[in-house]
């Protein structure tokens, strides 16, 4: 199934519902955000299942490679009430295995490991805090015992709802209407993803460093 159709449904949905809580006849403040960087990833298990093949649990070590194909970014639609408000977000980490062992090619989650969430958050001048939860989108790259993954070669971009997702940050806010956002982040995420023949299990704890910009309007 070609879930970036439901994507587009979801963001519809949930657009709307943005747009009302900026229409609502209250004193309160928008921003778009959009942020650049990189990350490094706390080593964790990979679980790869094949059909008649022993499964494979590796000791997994990972690169961001924030420049490589798709880069590293993320953005965000945030509403403000007063020092309190609500995120929208979504942060295209990516993931790649390195030094698989001989029986994997190629293992990467990196077109991305899509974490797409809703935030609470906090300011104090000049300090932000954040807490989200949400889904991670994933779009996996995989060549294992020989075998490319189910999308390999089609050409089309199959992306897949895959787990929970988790996530903390503390943030600068430089400038007043167009504002410089240094920010760091803690993410924890699972991916269950498909691989030839079967699945892999990839979660993810990562920090992040992140540099951005923001455009803030006051109503």
């Amino acid at each position: 199934m070609r879930y970036h159709v439901r994507l587009v449904a979801v963001w519809r949905r949930l657009t709307v519902l943005v747009v009302f809580l900026l229409a609502r006849p209250v004193a309160a403040e928008w921003a778009v955000e959009g942020h650049f960087g990189t990350a490094w990833n706390v080593p964790s298990t990979l679980k790869l299942r094949q059909d008649g093949q022993p499964e494979l649990r590796l000791d997994a070590h990972w690169s961001t490679q924030p420049l490589r194909a798709g880069p590293y970014y993320a953005y965000r639609i945030v509403w403000w009430r007063g020092d309190a408000g609500w995120e929208l977000q979504e942060l295209h980490h990516k993931i790649y295995l390195n030094d698989p062992p001989p029986e994997v090619q190629d293992f990467q989650i990196s077109h991305g490991y899509n974490l797409i969430s809703l935030a609470r958050a906090w300011r104090r001048r000049p300090w932000t805090a954040r807490l989200g939860a949400g889904v991670v989108l994933a779009r996996p790259h995989s060549r294992v015992r020989g075998l490319d993954g189910p999308d390999e070669g089609e050409g089309v971009a199959t992306y897949f709802w895959t787990g929970p997702a988790l996530h903390a940050g503390i943030g600068a806010r430089l400038g007043d209407s167009v504002t410089l956002l240094p920010e760091l982040r803690l993410t924890a995420a699972r991916a269950h993803v498909p691989i030839a023949r079967g699945d892999a299990d990839a979660p993810n704890l990562a920090l992040h460093f992140q540099v951005g910009v923001g455009l803030r309007v006051k109503r």
